[in-house]
């Protein structure tokens, strides 16, 4: 796909956020790899996870720390599922339902947003885009959380690797 129409909280080419699942991949196409059903089984990644928990605690002994305080940081948050498509990735909350859309700004140069033309790879179209904009403390891009929109820059603060338009509420005044 390659002409998208973003209606910013709204909407991505019509398919409205919070959308099942497999309406929104009857709209995009079966070209996709799922994040979820290619990961290891549960059992496999529990048992990796054990090996790496001893390792760490023998660490923490080294260090002269107990190693029984070691405890594993919530990672819940971090759980999404997503379809990876070849210029853009969906994401599905939970209960399956559509909650962002990351377009590949070297793939997908342009986009409508709001009614207005943007190449994705002008930071300063961009930044136009909300007037809450911040550099984030990892030093990976900008968010806005008037817009829930993310520009992710690893390289730079000009550089645009790709932009995430987010459902209502898909960043939290918490969030970095």
């Amino acid at each position: 796909m390659d002409k998208f129409i973003v209606k910013l909280m709204q909407s991505v080419n019509g398919i409205s956020f919070f959308t099942q699942k497999e309406q929104v991949r009857s709209y995009f196409g079966s070209d996709y790899e799922n994040s979820m059903e290619n990961r290891a089984d549960d059992k496999e990644v529990k048992e990796t996870l054990n090996l790496i928990e001893g390792k760490i605690k023998e660490i923490y002994e080294k260090m002269g720390k107990e190693p029984d305080s070691f405890m594993w940081p919530d990672l819940s948050p971090f759980e999404s599922d997503y379809d990876r498509y070849e210029n853009f990735d969906v994401e599905y909350d939970k209960e399956e339902q559509f909650i962002s859309l990351t377009l590949d700004a070297k793939k997908v140069k342009t986009c409508i947003v709001d009614g207005n033309e943007i190449n994705l790879t002008n930071i300063k179209e961009l930044l136009d885009l909300a007037d809450d904009f911040v550099w984030e403390k990892t030093n990976t891009g900008y968010t806005s959380l008037s817009a829930q929109i993310s520009i992710w820059c690893p390289h730079g603060r000009d550089e645009v690797d790709s932009v995430l338009f987010g459902c209502p509420f898909y960043y939290k005044e918490t969030d970095e």
